[in-house]
Order: structure tokens, then C-alpha cells, then sequence
């Protein structure tokens, strides 16, 4: 592979195919070759009122797929191999505040989208700006960045692709009831 497409939003309700150098990879970073990847309900609004002060970017963080290349920093750390396949979450939390020590890394600062600058955005899977290096933030591409603080799960070859995409809308559902909303099972009869 000598270049990867994506397909990039750059305005209002405007997205083209761009091509891609592939990255140099650092020993804890990895690439991602993406299988598929879900359209999410916070894509569309994206589309629909693009924040052009944060620059073009490209979509999509339900991505799932197999691990193309990978660091040897990272293949110890992550405990996985290329190859194997997973599905990502959207969040890159800092690993060590609060809410990551706790096993709550979606409440991590680092992930805020809503309460930070354009001028100092996060890095998140499918809402950071082409213009952060390596530029592969998001699932509408070929590969995908894998980010030191990237948090995934493997996905059983068996899987459906189709429903290995539906990890993190479910996983942020269940979060939501259950830890935000602390909603609990109870016996009814």
C-alpha cells in the first residue's frame, strides 16, 4: 500500500475522496485496515452543520477491522498481534486522570468534544481534523490510526461485520443507562 483513501468532510454537506500517504508509524502506534464501519446519528448533524473552524476531517468511529501494522511498543502493550480483528472505541483517554484509573475512560477530559476550542481539539476517533497527524482519524477510510491510547475489544472471526460495528452504540448505551443513569435490574414478578 502506497496510499490510502478516505473519504473526507470539508463543508457543509461536502465530503471527497482524498488519497493518503501511508504514515510512518511510531513503535506505539498501529494501522487498521477497516472492514466496516457504522454510520452513527452524531455523523449526520456533523454533515448537515459542518464546524469548519475545525477543519476537514474524515467520519465514522464504529469502525471494526483487522490489524494491519503495528509497533512493537504497541503489540506489547495492546497484547494483540497483526492481524487480528477488533472493533475501536471513538475515545482516546489520557490513561491516567481520575475517571481512567476507575475503568470510566469515556468521561476522560481528554475526550470532550463539546467543551473544548476548536483551536484545541480532541483527538477522538471520527471528529479530530485531518490536520493532525497522521491525518487517519476516521472509519471512511481504508486504514484507520491506531493511537497509543486507542481503547478496543477482538472481535471473534464469526461475527458478522455488520454487528461487530455495533460495539460502541451499545456499549455507550448500556453505559449510559446503567452507570450514568444508574438504571438497575430488578425482579418485577
Amino acid at each position: 500500500m502506497d496510499e490510502i483513501a478516505a473519504a473526507v468532510s470539508y463543508d457543509i454537506r461536502r465530503t471527497e475522496v482524498r488519497m493518503f500517504k501511508e504514515p510512518d508509524l511510531p513503535p506505539d502506534g498501529g494501522l487498521l485496515r477497516i472492514e466496516l464501519c457504522g454510520v452513527c446519528g452524531s455523523d449526520w448533524p456533523y454533515y448537515l452543520k459542518y464546524p469548519k473552524a475545525r477543519g476537514a476531517l474524515i467520519l465514522g468511529h464504529e469502525a471494526v477491522g483487522h490489524v494491519a501494522r503495528l509497533g512493537a511498543a504497541a503489540a506489547a502493550r495492546f497484547g494483540i498481534k497483526e492481524g487480528d480483528r477488533v472493533a475501536l472505541e471513538e475515545y482516546l483517554p489520557c490513561g491516567h486522570c481520575r475517571y481512567c484509573r476507575s475503568g470510566d475512560f469515556r468521561l476522560c477530559d481528554e475526550t470532550d468534544t463539546l467543551n473544548r476550542p476548536p483551536d484545541d481539539p480532541t483527538i477522538r476517533y471520527g471528529s479530530t481534523p485531518i490536520a493532525v497527524a497522521p491525518s487517519l482519524w476516521g472509519g471512511y477510510s481504508q486504514y484507520q490510526y491506531l493511537h497509543p491510547n486507542a481503547v478496543f475489544h477482538r472481535v471473534p472471526d464469526h461475527v458478522p461485520a455488520k454487528l461487530a460495528s455495533l460495539a460502541l452504540p451499545l456499549g455507550n448505551g448500556v453505559e449510559w443507562t446503567y452507570l450514568q443513569g444508574g438504571v438497575k435490574l430488578a425482579r418485577w414478578w
